[in-house]
């Protein structure tokens, strides 16, 4: 792996270890909150990551290089399909219920739920449970704090 992508990884929150399960830290809950404005950017990075060019990988989601960098740029909206995003995400690698992967799709639908999740959200007590834990104001680190109690 180059040193450029070992210092993207590091800047963004990515283990260099196993590239796509970004640690729960300060540093990727910042990748996070600047994801949400700028999924180009994670795109990129996460392309340069994975050890991706971008013509190679604009030929491997068959994209013209253009228009992939243009993404990237920032200056034209991500791909509006969630079937697209899909495959953008699985050549990326990026693991079904990982962190990195909710992150690829919240940034790219900010205040949309992950494609697995959507379901999810018709069950009444899941409501109930996502608004009792925005009542009470819960931190990150409180929510996972609950996650590691119902995971005993």
């Amino acid at each position: 792996m180059s040193e450029e992508c070992i210092h993207l990884a590091q800047r963004y929150g990515f283990n260099p270890s196993d590239l796509f399960d970004l640690v729960k830290d300060r540093e990727s809950q910042d990748m996070y909150r600047v994801s949400l404005k700028s999924f180009g950017s994670l795109l990129k990075s996460l392309r340069l990551v994975a050890g991706y060019g971008l013509r190679e990988f604009a030929n491997l989601i068959s994209e013209h290089p253009s228009n992939l960098s243009a993404i990237e740029s920032g200056s034209r909206s991500p791909w509006g399909s969630q079937k697209r995003l899909l495959s953008v995400a699985d050549t990326l690698g990026l693991r079904q219920g990982s962190y990195s992967r909710d992150i690829f799709f919240t940034s790219a639908f900010p205040g949309s739920l992950p494609p697995d999740l959507v379901s999810v959200t018709t069950a009444p007590s899941i409501l109930r449970l996502l608004r009792c834990i925005r009542d009470l104001k819960y931190s990150d680190k409180d929510v996972i704090k609950v996650i590691e109690s119902l995971s005993r």
